[in-house]
């Protein structure tokens, strides 16, 4: 937080890139190529029927209202002849150099890539149209697609003997097609996962078919330019200054658009629709101080840091809408109805900082800083934040004892914060005005409600750990535990009507902790020539609880008389002992009673305390992860010519909300409401969606997981294969990604989210992970 500031509260991830070397010019080339699969298992429409082919569906089943007699399904998401899904490919080729003298160096780098994603329309629907004389458009044929061009340059200079520079630029130019999918009545996943039964009249699909939803091209064009310059200046041997100053522009082109005539039937689509967003956002930054070194004596240093930092991002959005189009057109211009919106929005930071280190026997480092940030988020009646924290580590010896090489104990006392949105402190009002019978302007409509007193989330934590070398360098161990306590969180709360506001505004209210550990393993278990085993175990846990939801009315002489009652989202609940966001519902239990194999809603008891009522809610589950662990190995075979790495991921103790199945119970297609072969499980999950106490208890599933997220063998050729093509090194890359899960959760990934940036971990009609083979080969001369 000292060095980041407002914006470090979860963490920083710092990247750099690549630097030329002093000496010829060094050429590294390669060519991938590769496949697209998507392997996901979609779940069947089904439908139960009688005799006289009228539903018949389980619960009317277990009350004797039908008798089954079929049981129909389709799946038009995994259908051969209707299935949207094909495999796709991909390739990409590298090109860079780099080189220079001890005065300038420099590194130059271009990289082209091209995906065909896997989506497509289905072969028997394509040549049908091509047979009646249609025209089937690029972004129709290949609806999911991406061609990416990079470059970048990095120069570095000598400027004299106290001096030098370091200039990085990029520049990246990509498009890229998406259908239209997720949660949206023109989606391809929710036309199949929200369909029917039927696959002899259009195979199944609910809202649309592919060729309607391809027909609609959404494109994503991006120009992103980013520079950075560095100057390093070392007056004295005791003191050095920095100086860095960099720009991130993004310009970013979005287009929805429908060709008169074609596409899906939904409100005045088909007549032409189209949507043209353009949006700039600006990134500057500027960071400026020296640093001194000291050796006050022999057995102690010192080193005092002082920044100054300006951080400012803004971002011009303009929003277009034309519905109607005239025949063939595809510009906005010529439409009927028009509609236009305008956004900016800016944010900025300054900050600066002061930080002190001393060394003692160069076995004990103290550290000290503190920060101010000053911020434009921060609400009119707060203008600036204080940051301290005080660290410490020492190293009890450094010399190898046997099996233990090296023990260094470390701690740490610090503070973070976390800014809150740009517009959250403001109050401001909708861009339309309020317009009377008469035509006068008679007021607005307030979009965002404001705090004058808004200030960033503030967050104080202390770690403590250990650091081990073993075995001669062989291996290493870090365990750290660490407690964070955090006060004036932001939270959105709801608004009382009666106000005459917005629905919801930010406050910083509450106390809410965090605590848990964390710990690292690397060892190299083999070392020969033949065979080297390099591992990497990696794991952390973090539990959470909201220690305090703060007051919500106070007396004349400042004495709390009313709590703020826990926060209600849905399912999801901030209230005082529990984990932020938890999950919350009612509660239920099943009976088959009369043991004929089918759970009718009779059978389902929500009166778990037999008071009654059937309010059972209770705490379900925490929201996310509670513990994750990464397992990776790397094995180098035949004198390394050979290299097999791997890594496994694991995330677990939270639920997933498997709101996709959820949704299907609620159009009577889910399988525990029609097949008596489901499980009594499954059946009793399914009635609670259809019951007078709806629940998502019953889709609230473990969401533990295990992927083995990739997998890759490298061979790296002989020197004599390398000079029989004039190179000076050679070597063939295979990948694979996404190979693997297992896991409980019975939705289509425990991994994917269908509601981003928001408390719990939803599936919700979001297309998961797709599997990628790809192989690379490397050449260097």
């Amino acid at each position: 937080a000292a060095l980041y500031g407002t914006a470090a509260a979860n963490g920083v991830i710092v990247i750099q890139t690549k630097r030329g070397r002093a000496g010829r010019p060094q050429w590294n080339a390669f060519i991938e190529q590769g496949i697209v699969q998507e392997v996901t298992e979609w779940p069947d429409n089904y439908r139960g029927l009688d005799a006289g082919g009228s539903s018949c569906r389980l619960n009317d089943v277990g009350q004797g209202s039908c008798t089954q007699s079929e049981i129909r399904r389709a799946n038009p998401l995994a259908s051969a002849n209707t299935g949207p899904f094909k495999n796709g490919s991909r390739q990409q080729y590298g090109l860079n150099v780099s080189g220079g003298s001890q005065d300038v160096s420099y590194y130059i780098s271009g990289e082209f890539e091209k995906e065909s994603g896997i989506f497509g329309l289905p072969t028997r629907t394509a040549d049908s149209i091509l047979a009646a004389g249609g025209n089937i458009p690029d972004y129709a044929a290949d609806p999911n697609r991406l061609s990416r061009a990079n470059i970048r340059a990095n120069i570095n200079a000598n400027l004299g003997e106290k001096a030098n520079l370091r200039v990085a630029t990029g520049f990246v130019s990509s498009d890229l097609w998406l259908p239209q999918n997720d949660n949206n009545v023109t989606g391809m996943l929710p036309s199949g996962l929200l369909g029917n039964s039927d696959s002899t009249n259009v195979g199944g699909w609910g809202f649309y078919t592919p060729e309607e939803i391809f027909f609609i091209e959404g494109k994503q064009s991006v120009e992103r330019f980013t520079g950075s310059m560095n100057l390093a200046w070392r007056p004295t041997f005791w003191l050095e200054g920095h100086a860095t100053g960099g720009i991130d522009y993004t310009g970013r082109r979005d287009v929805r658009f429908q060709q008169t005539g074609t596409g899906v039937d939904f409100a005045t689509r088909r007549q032409g629709d189209r949507t043209s967003d353009r949006t700039a956002i600006f990134l500057y930054t500027l960071d400026a101080g020296f640093t001194a070194q000291a050796q006050i004596s022999n057995r102690l240093t010192s080193k005092t840091s002082v920044a100054v930092q300006y951080f400012r991002r803004a971002l011009e959005q303009v929003e277009t809408t034309g519905q109607v189009l005239a025949p063939g057109s595809g510009s906005n211009k010529s439409a009927s109805t028009q509609f236009i919106d305008e956004d900016f929005v800016e944010s900025r930071t300054l900050g600066s900082y002061i930080e002190q280190q001393f060394g003692f026997d160069d076995r004990l480092f103290v550290t000290g800083a503190v920060r101010a940030d000053d911020n434009s988020a921060f609400g009119k009646d707060f203008s600036l934040t204080i940051y301290p924290k005080v660290g410490a580590s020492y190293l009890l010896f450094e010399d190898r004892l046997g099996v233990l090489d090296e023990f260094r104990l470390r701690g740490a006392w610090g503070t973070s914060g976390m800014q809150p949105g740009s517009n959250d402190a403001v109050l401001y009002y909708a861009g339309t005005a309020i317009i009377d019978d008469n035509g006068e302007q008679v007021g607005v409509t307030i979009q965002g409600a404001g705090n004058t007193e808004l200030k960033p989330e503030r967050s104080t934590e202390i770690e403590a750990g250990f650091d081990l070398g073993l075995f001669g360098g062989r291996a290493s161990f870090e365990a750290t535990y660490y407690n964070r306590t955090t006060k004036d969180a932001l939270i959105s709360r709801n608004l009382a009507p009666s106000i005459g506001l917005t629905n919801t505004r930010f406050e910083n209210i509450g106390k809410t902790r965090n605590w848990g550990f964390e710990a690292i393993i690397s060892a190299q278990i083999i070392q020969s020539d033949a065979v080297t085993w390099d591992m990497t175990l990696a794991g952390s846990t973090n539990d959470n609880e909201i220690l305090d939801l703060g007051c919500d009315q106070f007396d004349a002489g400042g004495v709390c008389v009313k709590d703020i009652e826990p926060i209600v989202f849905g399912n999801n609940k901030h209230a005082e002992g529990y984990p932020l966001g938890a999950y919350f519902d009612n509660d239920f239990t099943y009976d088959d009673a009369n043991g004929d194999g089918v759970i009718d809603q009779t059978e389902l008891n929500f009166d778990l305390d037999n008071d009654g009522s059937t309010d059972s809610t209770v705490f379900l589950g925490y929201p996310i992860p509670r513990y994750e662990v990464s397992w990776s190995n790397s094995f180098d075979l035949f004198n390394r010519r050979i290299r097999i790495s791997g890594l496994f991921d694991y995330r677990g103790g939270h639920v997933k909300d498997n709101l996709t199945e959820a949704f299907r119970c609620g159009f009577n297609i889910c399988r525990g409401l029609n097949d008596a072969t489901a499980s009594l499980e499954d059946q009793a999950q399914a009635q609670t969606r259809r019951s007078s106490v709806s629940t998502s208890a019953g889709y609230l599933e473990p969401g533990w997981f295990i992927k083995l997220r990739e997998v890759s063998l490298t061979f790296f050729a002989p020197d004599s294969w390398a000079e029989a093509i004039r190179t000076d090194r050679l070597s063939l890359t295979v990948t694979g990604r996404n190979l693997a899960t297992i896991t409980d959760y019975e939705g289509s990934d425990p991994e994917v989210e269908g509601f981003s940036g928001t408390f719990g971990s939803r599936d919700f009609l979001t297309q998961p992970q797709v599997r990628f083979w790809t192989a690379r080969l490397n050449v260097a001369f």
